[in-house]
């Protein structure tokens, strides 16, 4: 029963992520500047507690490395190997914080052009394009639910493409919602994708610990070094904006995701996957209590008489039975391993 609870908490606070964003950007912080200190607060968190965290996971990876290194570099000497293989479990983290920094500096941005529920659905593909990946380069075969996954992703896409250039039912914070925000969210979709599978790869080499500071600390650095770029100011913003930060480095990224691994241990990763999935539903709900934001929908006149159809709750709800059709094709295929 706890683990259900846990992993019910970790959706309500991961849904709060885009709220707390919006409330950011109508404070006039940057998009760049939001997500740059939601990574470097969360980074500097995981550094505090890696240093301070008992040392038997890391003594037992070295422990682990040593033997790999004695077994796998003897012709080349082992200290050079030893340097070799640090050398690649570094590169991982490293590469995944590039895609993270990527996906946040694209996910968040797009919350300035498109809903949020719209752009929380659409950032919420990433088992979609994780299955493609899958399929193309890794040539894991993708079965008929991870084929309909495709399709229903698509047409989800479409529909909530079409529903943002209505521009209905937007809260103050945006004009109107638009197709450059919805393309932000699936470009961070897509970075998303390339950041789990890079984890996937490399989580039995470097322990978890180590690997998200390194892969937090990446993120921190390049997307401070965009937004200094681009001009954005990091300091001189309104004391709300930056609670908003605070929050979403402890809430979202800390907490919400902890939750989610916390309960994969616990529970299949089918049902971890399935709760993910209310994330876009408890964004929706949220912008529309916190933001006034409703679902677009267009009049269709039908016998005479106009009627409302809601457009952007019928892509909202194929995207989401895309999502699940790719997590059920994904565990399937692990299944089969």
């Amino acid at each position: 029963m706890r683990e259900y609870l846990v992993l019910a908490v970790g959706v309500l606070i991961a849904s709060s992520a885009a709220i707390m964003i919006r409330f950011a950007q109508a404070d006039g912080m940057p998009s760049l500047t939001i997500a740059a200190g939601r990574l470097a607060i969360a980074a500097l968190v995981l550094q505090v507690v890696s240093l301070r965290a008992p040392g038997s996971e890391t003594e037992r990876a070295e422990r682990a490395e040593r033997t790999r290194t004695a077994q796998g570099y003897r012709a080349v000497g082992l200290r050079r190997g030893v340097a070799a293989l640090r050398g690649r479990a570094c590169a991982a983290p490293i590469a995944a914080g590039a895609f993270l920094a990527l996906h946040f500096a694209s996910w968040i941005t797009s919350l300035e052009h498109t809903s949020v529920a719209s752009s929380v659905a659409l950032v919420a593909t990433n088992p979609v394009w994780v299955a493609i990946v899958s399929h193309f380069v890794m040539r894991e075969r993708v079965g008929k639910a991870g084929g309909l996954a495709v399709v229903l992703t698509v047409l989800g896409s479409v529909l909530l493409g079409i529903s943002g250039t209505l521009g209905h039912g937007v809260s103050a914070v945006l004009a109107q919602t638009s197709l450059r925000g919805d393309v932000l969210a699936l470009l961070g979709a897509v970075a998303a994708s390339a950041y789990l599978l890079i984890g996937r790869r490399a989580r039995n080499s470097v322990p978890l610990l180590r690997y998200l500071t390194i892969a937090y600390s990446t993120s921190a650095v390049l997307l401070l070094g965009a937004a200094s770029l681009s001009g954005a100011a990091l300091l001189g913003h309104a004391p709300r904006a930056y609670f908003m930060v605070v929050g979403l480095a402890i809430g979202p990224q800390l907490l919400g995701h902890g939750a989610f691994n916390y309960a994969v241990r616990r529970l299949s990763a089918t049902v971890v996957a399935v709760a993910i999935v209310g994330e876009p539903v408890g964004s929706a709900v949220l912008a529309y209590l916190l933001l006034g934001e409703r679902l677009a929908s267009i009049g269709l006149e039908v016998a005479g008489r106009v009627m409302e159809f809601p457009i952007q709750l019928l892509g909202l709800s194929v995207l989401v039975v895309g999502i699940l059709s790719a997590a059920y094709d994904e565990q399937r295929r692990r299944g089969m391993r």
